[in-house]
C-alpha cells in the first residue's frame, strides 16, 4: 500500500528564509530495504506564509546514502514523502514514520 505523509509548515528560524540542502526521514524500517522495486520520493513545497497554498516543486528520490538533496530555499517549507513499498513486499510490512532530520543554512547571515 502507497502511503503519504506531509509535514507541517517549518520555519527554523522566526521571521528568516533557509535554504533546506537535504531531508532524511526517520522511520523504523528500511523502505527501500524492503524490496528491490520499492522507493520512496519527497515533494517541497514552498509557502511565503504558513496559511496560504505553497507551490509544489519536482519530486525527489531517495540518495543510496537514504537522504534527499533538494537546495531549495524560502520562508515556509513543507515536506511531502510518498511512499511505495513495492510489489514483493509483505502484506504484513509495517512501517512507524517518526519524523524527519533537515540539514539547513539560513540565509542572509555573513
Amino acid at each position: 500500500v502507497t502511503a503519504i505523509f506531509e509535514t507541517n509548515a517549518i520555519q527554523p528560524v522566526p521571521g528568516r528564509r533557509w535554504q533546506c540542502n537535504g531531508i532524511r526521514a526517520i522511520m523504523d524500517n528500511s523502505v527501500v530495504g524492503i524490496t528491490p522495486t520499492g522507493s520512496v520520493t519527497v515533494r517541497v513545497m514552498d509557502s511565503p506564509m504558513p496559511a496560504s497554498t505553497p507551490a509544489s516543486l519536482t519530486a525527489v528520490s531517495l540518495s543510496p546514502d537514504n537522504h534527499f538533496p533538494l537546495g531549495t530555499a524560502g520562508r515556509y517549507q513543507m515536506f511531502r514523502f510518498s511512499l511505495n513499498p513495492g510489489a514483493a513486499a509483505a502484506d504484513t510490512t509495517t512501517i512507524h514514520y517518526l519524523g524527519v532530520e533537515i540539514d539547513y543554512v539560513v540565509l542572509g547571515e555573513r
